[in-house]
């Protein structure tokens, strides 16, 4: 099962292929962009926007949200329970393993993972 949640833009590029049970998340001011052949394992969550909490006068839940689109470029892949936060690029042939949390953009062909995410190695 694959849930799409949220009003947003969700662009999805040819033979990408989305696991099983993955959440994809895409508000208006967001969105989330899937290149070409795109590999997304089993348990992923991708979201656009995240809660704001600068102000310690007000609770939480009544401060809004920031959004910041992610962007996952061609000959990617992403393994099982990957978490992609807002304003992420995943550059061209990156390899995520799995349990990773993506905070921050990664450069082409480069293999990451970890919590958070970090470029281990090139590829190529």
């Amino acid at each position: 099962m694959l849930f799409f949640w949220g009003d947003g833009k969700i662009n999805i590029g040819d033979y990408t292929a989305i696991g099983d049970n993955n959440i994809i998340h895409s508000s208006k001011q967001g969105g989330i962009y899937l290149g070409k052949d795109v590999l997304i394992a089993a348990n992923c969550y991708l979201i656009d926007s995240n809660h704001k909490f600068d102000s310690n006068d007000l609770p939480i839940r009544l401060q809004g949200f920031s959004h910041k689109p992610i962007f996952i470029c061609d000959n990617v892949w992403i393994g099982v329970n990957t978490t992609v936060l807002p304003g992420v690029t995943i550059s061209k042939g990156c390899v995520i393993g799995a349990n990773s949390l993506v905070n921050k953009s990664l450069s082409s062909d480069m293999i990451a993972f970890g919590s958070p995410a970090k470029e281990i190695k090139k590829r190529i």
